[in-house]
């Protein structure tokens, strides 16, 4: 059901609830507050679908590069996982020949360190256009939701088309999550008659983590982006194949592997460097660099850990276990309750070298790798390969578990094991040297900075452009 279609409907349905409301002895004035921001989010929406489906035919003016609209909601100065892929190709695209046009959300705070080196990282010739929090609250049983909101895509919409004026843009690219700029570039893409890249970060209704909250009209929307996207960008062979299967009529030849990266800019540029920072023998220190969330718990290996020094008590005098990053407050609790909080230390969120700095200090570098991440290689790994430490990861089977063997990178130990752990901290204390074979896994990391990552997403945009006008 169109837009307009789904408004004269909803209509009926807002009256009949806001009577039902009403004898039920609830707020007047609040369902009707609720009923009037329905309605305009409705009348939003038509007008937005309207316009797009008119268009903008006019033609691009001649310039010596060609744009960009980058829709990625997690952007410097905001500072998480999903930052860095986008924030790659804003920063390589001047020097590939694209003017790149960001549009992102409003940050929260002001910048931090971290964020800070991030935004000055960025060439001036990036534009950002910030999105402001649409006011509407339409209702949550008699409007369609989807992961993001469809207000927020509807003001992600109406803020590409302020920053890019009288430019029409070459292709549009939507990172996600959230998966809202899916729906914003759907639009955006056919307003302007121009090509249309979904950058799946993450997977969205398949997704089997919480930081993606589908509502009743996801699935469907995420058909109809796929339908008419000219691209789909993956960060695995994994999650390729998994959406060709339960994609039916997914254009396999429109799906493209670009993994993530690391980047060298961020790293001492010292070999040396390694060699001072190598562990004593006899003293480990293991260290988690990231964001502990609910996603990445850390109670199954702070419960293993217990047990191994309960068995092993002089394993506590030996080891030490650093977190370098944000926190959730429910792995606080876990961290709090661990029985050996004197060999634990926490460090906050810092600037990607000081962080990379801790990285190569540490005798081994600890990934959480359960059975949800098993289409998954998290950023992380990119950053702790290129630190020249041995990985433990902690979680059999998946794409993170095999990378690390194939590179003989570090141990991969069962995640109910404490008697497997015991062995891998065993190994660890004895051998405190650089894994594997350093030129396999210099030649693996020289494929995989971020600046690869974005030569190769635009090389893919810049070939479809060749091939003629895109899908309507």
């Amino acid at each position: 059901m169109n837009p307009l279609a789904r408004l004269r409907r909803s209509r009926l349905r807002l009256r009949e609830s806001d009577k039902a409301g009403e004898r039920a002895g609830e707020d007047p004035h609040g369902l009707a507050r609720t009923a009037v921001s329905t309605l305009a989010a409705y009348a939003w929406w038509g007008g937005t679908a309207l316009s797009a489906s008119l268009g903008r035919w006019a033609r691009p003016q001649p310039r010596p590069s060609r744009t960009l609209l980058l829709l990625a909601w997690y952007f410097p100065p905001v500072v998480n996982g999903g930052t860095y892929r986008p924030l790659a190709l804003a920063r390589y695209g001047s020097a590939l020949g694209w003017n790149v046009v960001v549009v992102t959300s409003r940050p929260e705070a002001p910048p931090d360190a971290a964020g800070q080196h991030l935004l000055d990282s960025l060439p001036d010739a990036v534009r950002v256009e910030r999105v402001a929090p649409p006011r509407l609250r339409p209702s949550h049983s008699w409007f369609p939701r989807i992961d993001g909101g469809v207000v927020t895509a509807l003001a992600t919409f109406r803020a590409a088309r302020r920053a890019l004026g009288a430019v029409r843009p070459d292709a549009v690219l939507a990172s996600g999550p959230p998966f809202h700029l899916f729906q914003a570039g759907f639009y955006l893409a056919r307003l302007y008659r121009c090509r249309l890249a979904l950058d799946y970060r993450d997977e969205w209704t398949e997704n089997p983590f919480d930081f993606v909250t589908p509502g009743n009209a996801d699935r469907a929307w995420e058909r109809r982006c796929l339908a008419a996207a000219d691209a789909v960008l993956l960060t695995t062979r994994s999650q390729a194949e998994h959406a060709a299967l339960v994609f039916d009529g997914l254009d396999r030849g429109r799906c493209r592997v670009i993994p993530n990266g690391w980047e060298p800019a961020d790293w001492s540029p010292d070999p040396a460097d390694l060699a001072r920072t190598l562990a004593a023998p006899g003293r480990l220190t293991l260290s988690f660099v990231g964001n502990l969330a609910s996603h990445t718990p850390p109670d199954g290996f702070l419960a293993a850990l217990a047990e191994v020094i309960r068995r092993r008590p002089a394993m506590a005098g030996a080891l030490r276990l650093q977190f370098i990053g944000q926190k959730s407050p429910g792995s606080l609790r876990a961290i709090g309750a661990f029985p050996h909080p004197e060999i634990v230390e926490l460090v906050d969120h810092l600037p990607r070298p000081a962080a990379n700095r801790l990285m190569r200090a540490s005798g081994a570098l600890l990934l959480f790798n359960g059975p949800r991440f098993a289409r998954y290689i998290p950023g992380k790994l990119y950053e702790y390969l290129a630190a020249r430490r041995p990985v433990l990861v902690f979680g059999e089977g998946g794409e993170s578990a095999e990378l690390v063997r194939a590179l003989q990178a570090g141990i991969v130990v069962a995640a109910g094991d404490p008697g497997a752990l015991a062995a891998a901290l065993d190994r660890l204390l004895r051998e405190p040297s650089a894994p594997g074979d350093p030129a396999a896994i210099a030649e693996w990391l020289a494929r995989h900075t971020r600046e690869r990552l974005a030569r190769d997403t635009f090389e893919l945009l810049g070939s479809q452009l060749h091939e003629g006008i895109p899908r309507p």
